[in-house]
């Protein structure tokens, strides 16, 4: 893992400051703290749930903001879902960070201008968001840069309005929302990531960052080296 001088794994505690319900069943997570959070986009915090119960969340936000944020997926009857589901305002808790490898220094994507791919999956876009608001809004990158989003309801989507307004804000960047299983309000690509991706042609120098359930990023990862991407240029991280 790459680290800059001031990076170092500790403890911290963080303080909530807000928790919002964004969707059915999923939670941004906002915290700060008094110590040094510095972290890499594409880093995770352990947070400690309880004597011995540690769970892993990716920063959704990007390095260059004070406050950390965190894309939840609240599941039912889940250790972790329940203690950050019970979260409030002004509550402390303990996490040890920044963690992680899924980050574009450890990928030696800053070394070159080379296109970047990011395909994400339900809350896996946490890490990927925080990579592009990184590339985008600290380092200014003039790169070509696409982001394939998939969720499966139209209704229950998160962060769309977002990466469409950095589409039109920033021209090197460009957004594909895709839904699985659509209702009939549904306008959009229906199908999903791979199936997208797979529609363009390959550019043997890209890099290709993928996250989301195991599933998800077995298929994605699979069918985009059959199409043609070096597996060595392809770098994922698996949720649950």
């Amino acid at each position: 893992m790459w680290f800059n001088k001031k990076m170092s794994v500790t403890q911290v505690k963080f303080k909530v400051v807000s928790n919002p319900e964004i969707t059915k069943h999923v939670r941004v997570l906002t915290v700060t703290s008094d110590q040094d959070t510095s972290f890499l986009a594409g880093q995770y915090y352990s947070f400690k749930i309880k004597d011995k119960v540690n769970r892993s969340y990716s920063i959704a936000s990007n390095p260059g903001q004070k406050e950390i944020e965190f894309l939840v997926e609240i599941l039912e009857g889940g250790e972790g879902s329940t203690f950050i589901d019970h979260l409030k305002s002004g509550d402390e808790f303990d996490a040890l960070g920044p963690l992680g490898f899924f980050t574009l220094e450890n990928a030696g994507a800053l070394n070159d201008e080379n296109p970047l791919l990011f395909a994400a999956t339900g809350t896996g876009i946490a890490p990927i968001r925080s990579m592009i608001l990184h590339l985008l809004k600290d380092l200014n990158s003039k790169r070509e840069i696409k982001l394939f989003f998939g969720l499966r309801f139209d209704d229950q989507i998160y962060y769309f309005d977002e990466f469409e307004k950095l589409e039109k804000e920033y021209s090197n960047f460009h957004f594909t929302p895709i839904i699985s299983k659509p209702s009939d309000n549904w306008k959009g690509i229906v199908g999903h990531c791979q199936d997208c991706i797979k529609k363009e042609p390959v550019n043997e120098f890209a890099k290709v960052f993928i996250c989301g359930s195991n599933t998800a990023v077995q298929g994605i990862s699979s069918d985009l080296m059959e199409y043609g991407y070096k597996k060595e240029n392809i770098f994922f991280e698996k949720f649950g």
